[in-house]
């Protein structure tokens, strides 16, 4: 008799997921510990009296006691504060040490007044140098924590994800090949619920023959008693071992349009956008604004863009994904920063979630009611501290409703006109999404001397399928 694990009844999926989330669970466990290594308080940045008699003692030795009237100035034991030189220090070297009333006046007969002056100003430009790179120095630390913290979360999230998969039961699995019989089998399974609640199905089929891929779906649904989708592109499947997923019918659909102007005198638009669609009922809309105009302003918009992409596709939360940029681009120099305006919309629920970095307004029309969402964050790369103003904004979407995503340049004219953004969305009047944006652009006034900056309008009409059951 075998002892141990039997290769024919265990489920190497099953033994490999679960080594991965106890592998990653050792290694969260690590990076924990690094993180609380490297969460050092900062250290105090203001100057104590011994740091300042020290200072105020080396410019004495070096240069006072070359002066004749030494022993009249300092032969007495006597406070810091009553020394003939101590007020210019004090007003040269550091704003915030208490002056005497007397301390705008230059000492009398101090022959070496020009030389401790020069002296200080030396000396407090070295200081200002030292604070400085003292500050630079905390922020990369926080930076360096952030990063830390930022990979803890995605590990967080990896696990959760592993742990959330639970296999089908044998009865379940019965049933299933009951509703394919006689034409396919399925060997194991496993689901799970998305954040959102949206139902998740993979299945490992043996197909004895060539299926067409909406009638394995017509089957699977009916076993589970719900209108299910198939996330396979094609039409048709051969026979053999094929692993298909599931998922639940999307409720709405979406419909996108499209808009930009160059800056006056420019060949291209330093703006870049993008829709993507993620594969599990979310899509996402992507805006970003290089600063400036012109190529350069395009690659840095761009570049941006396809990381955020990279990581959203993977399955990185979009907030997450906002926070690591935060920290990556903060630790490079000589890049221009670019602004991130992000929309993700669940086709299932309609739920749509808006991640604003640096971005213009974002407008909601609800048929002839125009809500404007501000922007409440900071380009990526740019920190005040530890604080990133990320702010995210959670609208509920019905069938019509509309979204109308811009760059800044669109809204340049409401500093010069009464004409306000939301009363030139309104008055348009039609819901087809690529004929809003023409539109819209069109209706913008431009300065006598040509547009001032690059110009972009993304416009998505969600849209009910009134044919399905509403899941959301």
């Amino acid at each position: 008799m075998r002892r141990g694990w039997d290769r024919d009844t265990v489920n190497p999926a099953a033994l490999s997921d679960w080594s991965a989330a106890e592998y990653l669970k050792l290694y969260r466990e690590s990076l924990t510990e690094v993180i609380r290594l490297a969460d050092h308080p900062e250290e105090e940045k203001e100057y104590t009296r011994e740091g300042f008699y020290y200072l105020f003692n080396t410019l004495k030795d070096d240069i006072c006691r070359k002066c004749v009237r030494f022993r009249s100035c300092f032969g007495e034991d006597r406070d810091l504060s009553d020394a003939p030189v101590y007020e210019l220090v004090c007003r040269e070297l550091f704003s915030d040490a208490p002056v005497p009333e007397k301390a705008n006046t230059r000492p009398d007969g101090c022959i070496y007044y020009d030389s401790i002056k020069e002296e200080l100003i030396w000396l407090k430009r070295l200081l200002f140098q030292n604070r400085f790179w003292k500050s630079r120095f905390y922020d990369i630390r926080r930076a360096f924590k952030s990063s830390l913290v930022t990979q803890k979360v995605v590990l967080d999230e990896c696990i959760r994800g592993l742990e959330s998969d639970e296999g089908i039961k044998k009865s379940d699995i019965r049933k299933l090949n009951r509703s394919l019989f006689p034409g396919a089998l399925v060997r194991s399974g496993r689901q799970r619920k998305d954040q959102d609640g949206n139902l998740e199905i993979l299945l490992d089929l043996y197909l004895l023959r060539g299926w067409k891929v909406p009638d394995i779906t017509e089957r699977i649904s009916k076993a589970y008693g719900q209108t299910l989708t198939c996330l396979m592109p094609e039409e048709w499947a051969a026979a053999g071992s094929r692993r298909l997923k599931f998922s639940d019918t999307n409720t709405f659909s979406i419909l996108f349009g499209k808009c930009h102007r160059n800056k006056t005198g420019e060949t291209v638009c330093g703006d870049t956008f993008s829709f993507v669609h993620k594969g599990n009922g979310q899509v996402l809309l992507c805006l970003s604004d290089g600063m400036g105009t012109g190529e350069k302003a395009r690659l840095s918009s761009a570049r941006l863009l396809e990381t955020f992409e990279s990581l959203a596709l993977a399955g990185v939360a979009e907030e997450t994904a906002v926070d690591m940029l935060h920290s990556v681009l903060y630790l490079q120099t000589g890049n221009e920063s670019s602004t991130l305006d992000i929309a993700s919309v669940s086709l299932r629920t309609g739920v749509a979630r808006f991640i604003k970095a640096g971005g213009a307004a974002t407008f909601i029309r609800r048929r002839r009611k125009v809500e404007r969402l501000c922007n409440a964050g900071l380009p990526p790369g740019i920190l005040e501290g530890n604080d990133r103003s990320l702010q995210c904004y959670c609208r509920k979407l019905y069938d019509g409703d509309m979204i109308v995503m811009l760059s800044d340049g669109m809204l340049a004219f409401e500093n010069h006109k009464e004409e306000t953004m939301e009363n030139l969305i309104a008055r348009i009047g039609t819901d087809n999404a690529q004929t809003f944006a023409d539109r819209l652009m069109e209706l913008i006034p431009e300065p006598p001397g040509g547009t001032d900056d690059d110009r972009t309008v993304l416009v998505a009409v969600v849209r009910e399928r009134r044919n399905m059951t509403n899941v959301g």
